[in-house]
């Protein structure tokens, strides 16, 4: 049975996507980020033009002063580069993707990894898939993981954590866990038990392609070994540079655990709004001009029966990464503008109104598909 092809360029924001095409064969399109985003400045490609006669012409020599060790640029070279068909990542079936990753995803800096396959050696597993974050300027403890007190506590809204995998069928491993996001870094936090008669250790982690390239940051730091009818506390953070799927629903990641008893397979849901970034605030006269550039069949409306002041709002939005833009009052009702935005790119404009016991939103995007997802965000920050 030939596998279903899905379409993911509608993720992408239309500005980023025509930004994109400009840099084809450069990491910027690899990974669907704007070239920005990966630091530095961009040395652009030479262009080689071959002489008559097979007469070799070398392109011309870089500024070492012009990059910086360790930043991903754009390499100038005289050969184009194909870029991987954007079907072979569609037409893959997604169980079959996490299966059969050959290799940790790409990070933004050289990195030791330990393994290939998640399936071929299981002996030899390859948690690590990154540099270690360390937030707050905390150190590392004996076993190498990172310190409850090296991680700031969440800043904006966090969902009770939720039972992922049970004891029953990860053999004696329980995993409870949700998403939050703390200065500037998205963290998956789970409560890892050990419910079986051994110790448990060896942990490691992989996540399949998703629809907002979401996986780890770092390795799975676990104190080793878990001795039976103990818990722990584990923080990974993750990153968005993974390879692109279309998931249904959007925010569901399928992710591979693995102890030193087996490998285990479970799926969760990111919540919407730990993926709005920290640079969601849009200039006012920018806003202005997208808002009234998106179509209305792009306008999408919601109620939510709550009673809170605008600055109440305000402050909870803001906690989470939804800024203010501008604030006025009509018919004694107060109304802000406000703006979010995706770490694929994706942009979101709103406005709230405060009616009674009400507060009345209105969402406009080039990207309908995050419409659902965001209103679910944004009602988990004012209610939850």
């Amino acid at each position: 049975e030939k596998p279903n092809i899905s379409e993911e360029s509608d993720l992408l924001e239309a500005t980023l996507l025509d930004d994109l095409i400009g840099h084809i064969a450069t990491l910027a399109s690899v990974y669907h980020k704007p070239p920005s985003s990966f630091g530095g400045r961009r040395v652009p490609v030479q262009r080689v033009t071959l002489q008559k006669k097979a007469e070799a012409t070398e392109a011309e020599p870089v500024d070492n002063a012009e990059v910086q060790a360790g930043v991903p640029v754009a390499i100038p070279v005289a050969i184009p580069v194909a870029a991987a068909p954007a079907s072979s990542v569609r037409q893959e079936n997604a169980l079959g993707d996490l299966l059969s990753m050959d290799s940790p995803p790409p990070m933004t800096q050289p990195v030791q990894t330990g393994g290939g396959d998640l399936l071929s050696d299981l002996g030899g597993f390859g948690g690590g898939i990154g540099a270690p974050v360390q937030q707050g300027g905390g150190g590392m403890d004996v076993f190498g993981s990172l310190t409850m007190g090296s991680i700031a506590g969440p800043t904006g809204f966090v969902r009770p954590k939720q039972l992922w995998l049970t004891s029953q069928v990860a053999k004696g491993a329980q995993v409870q866990g949700t998403f939050s996001r703390r200065q500037g870094q998205l963290f998956m936090d789970m409560t890892l038990s050990n419910q079986a008669m051994q110790p448990m250790g060896d942990f490691a982690i992989q996540f399949n392609k998703n629809s907002f390239g979401l996986g780890p940051a770092a390795a799975l730091q676990v104190p080793m070994p878990l001795p039976p009818g103990q818990s722990t506390e584990v923080s990974l953070p993750l990153n968005t540079l993974g390879a692109v799927m279309r998931m249904d629903p959007l925010n569901s990641v399928q992710v591979a655990l693995k102890n030193n008893i087996d490998i285990f397979y479970f799926s969760c849901n990111v919540p919407y709004h730990v993926m709005w970034g920290e640079d969601g605030q849009m200039d006012r006269k920018v806003f202005l001009a997208t808002w009234k550039d998106i179509s209305t069949d792009n306008e999408f409306q919601s109620t939510l029966n709550v009673a809170f002041s605008s600055a109440e709002a305000e402050a909870k939005l803001k906690a989470s990464n939804v800024f203010t833009i501008a604030k006025r009052t009509v018919d004694n009702n107060d109304v802000i503008y406000i703006s979010l935005k995706y770490a694929n790119g994706i942009w979101v404009l709103g406005e709230v109104k405060f009616i009674g016991t009400s507060i009345h939103v209105a969402l406009k995007t080039r990207s309908p598909e995050v419409v659902p997802g965001t209103q679910e965000g944004i009602q988990d920050i004012l209610c939850g």
